[in-house]
């Protein structure tokens, strides 16, 4: 399955928490490391509007500008929206490693809230600069302070005959980067109560901080107010500023001055936290507010779960389990699990979007070179000492294509059963107390997956992916009872569950295989319940 696309419009990037010299946080890091690219319009997220000068390409691990005659003078310019946060109140250092022939200035078109076309006066600039023919660093700092903005674009310009080779582009937020904000826990409401106050805890009483909303309709997130730190360094964000009617959204805080960054897990999730991290200059809460039915169904679901005072559950699964961080199932166990059981139990999310049994059991018996895909999400695994582990695979191995007329999915039998014994060897052998259950891939919404691959085809797509027919998943379900019953581990069912469900596409959002809020719910209630057995 492919992962959720839209906040990752940069191309190849790095967009981590790098500490650097001067007291400056990197916030976004691009490089062009792609295969070639002829000239175009879009390339890596930069584009060219239609009436700019400039041709685009990337050769051999570059960006490359290169001037063409437009409106009566040689000239090229590119633009790169930021999606990945909001930069109001901030103040940024731009870096470009570049070099080439001709001038070149750069910076930022700033969308002021409220403003929906920016002004001459909102585009920023740098000095010109001369180019050379080695690799240099050219830096620009831009200061939003007291600016609240809801859109910035990055924007680059050649001037005069020539081009620009760009081998990188660094954003770095230059302000308190020694600032500590503790993550708060996801927050689950009943549709029919008031939202909490959110607090934060920080370690700089007295200091203003902003906080922002994000929800999944809207990219960008967007200032939703101001707090002061208490003399504790506490900071209470009052209910009553959250969004009443939205059934997921996101509150992020941030020290007014210091940039607004998400953070990607690499899962592709719409939420931006880096897994197992605490502490951050962005803190950030999922609120979620649940049908009052259906939280009653959840919490007696987790009433009936027999734990001990103290148990870590780890998920192992794919991106129905990493999608959506905050508010999905794993995340929705956690929260009544806890409500119930106390804090010393707890549900830790490893999953990792499109990921299949190949993958996971080649990062368990170290043969990381193999897979790229999804090794920083297992590098803090070594340190949990899981009581049960859940495994959930199978929507990525059973998937077909058209390049074979969907003749066979992705792993078959054989490699399904091969792999399955190594990674449960390995589980064992890394933590041999451990109680290893597993489950069955879901039912997916099959109807509408049919439509959308008659879609594709007759739009022309070169490959069509096909997910959930029966004939695969079923030998996919036969496969897992058989390591059952080899390994005498228990086998849960989730596609007889998910077979039959009246209203099935509400479950799902509209690629018909991913799960929507309310197939979270389901998801988290049905391995309670199984649990509970």
């Amino acid at each position: 399955m492919s992962k959720k696309q839209f906040q990752f419009l940069f191309g190849a990037f790095l967009l981590l928490p790098i500490w650097s010299s001067g007291g400056e946080q990197i916030i976004l890091r691009k490089e062009f490391v792609g295969r070639p690219m002829p000239k175009s319009r879009i390339a890596d997220g930069w584009m060219l509007q239609r009436f700019w000068g400039g041709e685009l390409s990337r050769e051999q691990g570059t960006l490359k500008l290169a001037s063409t005659l437009e409106q009566g003078r040689m000239w090229g310019r590119i633009m790169c929206p930021f999606r990945n946060g909001n930069l109001s109140e901030a103040k940024i250092r731009l870096q470009y490693k570049v070099k080439g022939s001709g001038k070149i200035r750069f910076g930022a078109i700033r969308y002021k809230t409220g403003q929906q076309t920016p002004t001459a006066s909102d585009y920023l600039w740098s000095e010109l600069m001369e180019l050379g023919n080695d690799y240099k660093i050219y830096d620009f700092v831009i200061d939003f302070t007291d600016q609240e903005l809801r859109a910035v674009n990055f924007i680059f310009e050649l001037q005069g005959e020539g081009e620009a080779i760009i081998d990188s582009m660094t954003v770095k937020s230059v302000g308190d980067t020694q600032v500590s904000i503790q993550k708060p826990a996801p927050v689950m409401v009943k549709d029919t109560e008031a939202l909490p106050d959110i607090k934060f805890q920080t370690n700089r009483p007295g200091k203003t901080f902003v906080f922002y909303h994000s929800v999944p309709e809207k990219i960008q997130p967007q200032v939703a107010g101001r707090a002061v730190a208490d003399e504790n360094g506490a900071v209470t964000v009052p209910g009553r500023f959250l969004l009443q009617d939205q059934a997921v959204q996101e509150l992020f805080l941030v020290l007014q001055g210091n940039a607004m960054f998400q953070q990607p897990t690499g899962g592709g999730c719409r939420h931006c936290e880096i897994v197992m991290d605490k502490n951050t200059t962005v803190g950030a809460v999922v609120i979620t507010k649940i049908p009052a039915k259906d939280y009653d169904l959840l919490l007696h679901a987790a009433e009936n779960v027999k734990l001990h005072n103290a148990e870590t559950i780890l998920v192992l699964a794919d991106s129905i389990w990493d999608l959506d961080r905050g508010t999905n199932a794993a995340d929705r166990m956690n929260f009544f699990l806890q409500k119930v059981h106390g804090q010393n139990v707890k549900v830790v999310n490893y999953a990792v979007h499109g990921d299949r049994i190949d993958r996971m059991t080649d990062r368990f018996t170290g043969n990381i070179a193999k897979v790229e895909h999804g090794k920083m999400r297992y590098r803090e695994l070594k340190n949990e000492k899981p009581d049960m582990i859940m495994i959930m695979l199978g929507h990525n191995d059973t998937a077909a294509n058209s390049r074979d007329n969907f003749a066979r999915g992705v792993i078959s039998p054989e490699i399904q059963q091969a792999r399955y014994r190594e990674l449960i060897a390995a589980l064992r052998t890394q933590w041999p107390q451990s109680r290893i259950i597993l489950l069955s891939p879901l039912s997916v919404n099959y109807e509408n997956i049919l439509k959308r691959c008659e879609q594709q085809r007759e739009a022309g797509a070169k490959v069509i992916f096909r997910y959930g027919d029966a004939d695969k998943v079923g030998a996919f379900r036969e496969t897992l009872q058989k390591i059952a019953d080899e390994h005498n581990l228990p086998l849960l069912d989730m596609y007889k569950p998910t077979e039959n469900l009246p209203d099935k596409a509400s479950y799902f959002r509209a690629d018909s295989v991913h799960l929507s809020p309310k197939g979270f719910g389901l998801l988290a209630q049905i391995v309670m319940q199984e649990l509970g057995k």
